[in-house]
């Protein structure tokens, strides 16, 4: 697997400036809002934009991405380029064209006569704001997939350590089992014995009164409980 890569500044920046670009078409709109239905519609769809452009900026500076979906995700940034250079130029346009004479609830025929809210423009905004939507939930798409499939791999590396760990167990219980299920071999002990036999050993049994009367004595029996040295 190649090296993870950081996503690059110019897709960051261009991030940065569609939030920038939301904010401020959402501040000024926002102030109009009981106006007209489609002030309503197109506020809805630029902070639909700008909570998708945070979420997205948010994901970019969290670290370093595989080189096939950093290349992916730059591309569907930099698709939004041209919609957010649209939106900030409509932004412009808005803050030299406004009139702060006009406040609260104007008269409706010359609120629609300005630039803002000439029926095309509404119309041209809303489809720049959802074309820049549609690029932004697809970068959004392959991080998540990318992260689903990152924790995919660490759960399976992780579900083969359990594995491994509960086949050792399992062996050690075995080789318990067989152990405890083996007869005795008399071979082995015979040859601990030996390995612990030291000079004198049992001489005090061989000299001791109880084994000289079980020697001299006719049909005489002796229990051995156990000879130490």
């Amino acid at each position: 697997m190649a090296d993870p890569v950081s996503i690059t500044g110019t897709a960051v920046g261009i991030v940065s400036l569609g939030l920038q670009v939301c904010n401020g078409l959402t501040n000024y709109y926002d102030s109009w809002k009981h106006c007209e239905h489609e002030v309503g519609a197109i506020l809805s769809d630029l902070k639909n934009l700008a909570e998708n452009l945070r979420l997205l900026e948010k994901t970019l500076k969290l670290g370093n991405f595989d080189p096939e979906l950093k290349t992916c995700v730059e591309t569907s940034v930099l698709s939004c380029r041209k919609g957010i250079l649209s939106l900030r130029r409509k932004l412009e346009k808005i803050k030299l064209e406004r009139n702060h004479k006009i406040q609260g609830k104007a008269q409706l025929a010359l609120i629609k006569s300005l630039y803002p809210f000439k029926q095309r423009t509404i119309v041209k905004l809303v489809e720049t704001i959802t074309s820049v939507k549609g690029d932004v939930c697809f970068a959004l798409q392959e991080l998540n997939l990318d992260v689903v499939g990152t924790a995919v791999v660490e759960l399976k590396e992780v579900r083969s350590s359990i594995d491994a760990l509960n086949q050792i167990h399992v062996g050690d219980e075995r080789r318990d089992i067989h152990k405890w299920l083996s007869p005795p071999d008399p071979f082995s002990n015979h040859y601990a014995a030996c390995q612990a036999r030291r000079q004198g050993t049992g001489k005090w049994f061989l000299e001791g009164e109880e084994y000289a009367t079980w020697k001299t004595a006719p049909n005489s029996a002796l229990c051995l409980y156990g000879i130490g040295e």
